[in-house]
């Protein structure tokens, strides 16, 4: 079964999660984190987690934006190694007050689902895109059809695709879809160009 997504809407569907951490000082204590750890369904080595997220770790922080950053950080991570519906959920775990009352340390657990890893199937093209030659724009985007589908690569194309029709002259917007087959783990990354 295919189905389009905006890349958009998975990225709004990700920050989403964000929204009810609220921004109130009292409601949003300064944590330390000592510790994270990673249950779930991985999509990486232990190791290769903790280095995305090694930033947070010997840090005060408040804690939504501890929230905040370990799931960007790690939802980065997955979508790059192709795992492009992955779900990431945070949670603070108290370990003791360090401190003030204001600063307890706590442990980082991260609950990840990662879900399919996508292949991508095609690239595909539309709109303004007739006027360049269709190998031009597959070689301006750095993903090849059977490659893991580097959601990172997918936003440099995004990127470059802009400067490409920048050199010709014309101030485009480009506007990514993707289209999944489930049950081939398959994802054809759309790019449709307009003025």
């Amino acid at each position: 079964m295919q189905r389009t997504v905006s890349v958009l809407a998975i990225s709004a569907w990700m920050l989403a999660g964000h929204i009810g951490y609220g921004q109130s000082t009292a409601s949003n204590p300064t944590v330390l984190v000592r510790e994270v750890h990673f249950v779930g369904e991985s999509g990486g080595t232990q190791r290769e987690l903790r280095e995305c997220t090694e930033f947070l770790v010997g840090h005060r922080m408040e804690k939504n934006a501890v929230l905040k950053e370990s799931t960007s950080a790690v939802a980065a991570f997955l979508h790059r190694r192709g795992f492009l519906k992955a779900r990431v959920s945070p949670e603070i775990r108290p370990a003791r007050t360090f401190g003030s009352a204001k600063e307890e340390a706590v442990a980082l657990e991260i609950t990840i689902e990662a879900g399919n890893r996508y292949r991508i199937k095609d690239l595909t093209f539309a709109g303004l895109s007739r006027q360049v030659d269709d190998a031009e724009l597959r070689r301006t985007c750095n993903l090849r059809n059977g490659e893991v589908a580097d959601g990172g690569e997918a936003g440099n194309c995004v990127s470059n695709l802009i400067a490409l029709f920048h050199q010709k002259g014309l101030d485009v917007t480009v506007i990514p879809s993707m289209t999944f087959d489930e049950e081939r783990s398959t994802v054809v990354f759309g790019f449709d160009i307009e003025k």
